[in-house]
């Protein structure tokens, strides 16, 4: 890997020819999926200059490590799905991607029964680690936690839009990361 952010860039090896891939994938998680992409197009036999450009033009329009610009703000949407792996991962990467005006808009991670709360907590505890100050947490169980950290925290999205209507966030990288049933893109509107 070249370059994690704010589009992957890898380079790869087949046979004695170096190959550059340029994406628009968000994020250091997504490498093994250029490499799956990559390993199928070689597997039925596709020129790699044509691996290369059929990966380059993807381009995610589906709530997943979707990158969009406002009138405002940079937006990273990756509100398709939420566990600790990925939550992790992807503030790790808006981490190393080191915007100046970083602000992470994280709901709820879904489906993880009794070690749901510990979680969490583990979240907002890697937020402060990597030392994000403009956090906005949302839904019931961070709203749960509201107390363990100083981070602005919402009981859900309807009362996350009317902050964020509030807010008049400009010049902004915002990660925007939660569980498919949060349905944080509708806080698009406010960004």
């Amino acid at each position: 890997m070249l370059k994690s952010t704010p589009g992957l860039t890898i380079s790869w090896r087949y046979g004695h020819q170096e190959n550059i891939c340029h994406t628009h994938l968000f994020g250091r998680y997504n490498f093994y999926n250029i490499l799956a992409a990559i390993a199928t197009g070689l597997y039925f036999k596709i020129p790699t200059i044509q691996i290369n450009k059929a990966i380059g033009r993807f381009v995610p329009d589906n709530n997943r490590s979707q990158r969009i610009e406002t009138a405002k703000n940079r937006i990273i949407l990756d509100a398709y799905n939420a566990n600790p792996v990925s939550m992790s991962e992807a503030l790790r990467s808006f981490s190393e991607y080191g915007p100046a005006n970083p602000w992470l808009i994280l709901g709820d991670m879904f489906e993880l029964g009794k070690t749901s709360l510990a979680e969490h907590e583990n979240m907002i505890r890697l937020i402060e680690e990597l030392g994000f100050k403009n956090v906005i947490l949302v839904g019931s169980d961070f709203y749960r936690l509201k107390g363990k950290s100083s981070f602005t925290t919402l009981a859900s999205t309807e009362e996350a839009a009317g902050y964020l209507k509030s807010l008049s966030i400009k010049n902004a990288d915002i990660l925007v990361k939660g569980s498919r049933g949060m349905q944080l893109e509708k806080l698009l509107t406010f960004l």
